[in-house]
């Protein structure tokens, strides 16, 4: 069992998972089968996930402190496929990226820990 820090935001006009990079595996397939364990993907209306059964819906933000000087923040934008085992980190995408800066002061945020288990989803909700 695996808990994960997570914070669900709206960035523009799609929505999404926002991660720290340091509480995923480097190795990018064990990545990617969390991003799909957390989304839900495989399903078409994504019910075993936080994935709203629709490609705007099912977006994950990884972000990580910047090792280069002239930056603070790295990202990595990740399309969790809704009908697919697959997650795609080759686009970009801007509405999410606005979402990064956004300031952790915000009342509005909801950060939760999702806690991926062998063959199970659990969610739990902490709201502050």
């Amino acid at each position: 069992m695996k808990k994960i820090p997570c914070v669900m935001m709206r960035g523009g006009t799609s929505r999404g998972a926002f991660l720290l990079a340091e509480h995923l595996p480097e190795d990018q397939t064990q990545r990617d089968k969390i991003l799909m364990a957390i989304m839900g993907s495989g399903n078409d209306l994504e019910i075993d996930g936080i994935g709203g059964g629709n490609p705007l819906t099912s977006k994950v933000a990884i972000i990580s402190r910047s090792s280069d000087p002239r930056a603070d923040v790295d990202y990595l934008f990740a399309q969790v496929i809704v009908h697919e085992q697959r997650v795609d980190t080759t686009p970009n995408c801007g509405n999410m990226l606005s979402g990064v800066g956004a300031g952790n002061d915000s009342n509005l945020l909801i950060v939760f820990y999702v806690q991926i288990m062998p063959d199970d989803f659990v969610m739990q909700l902490h709201r502050f």
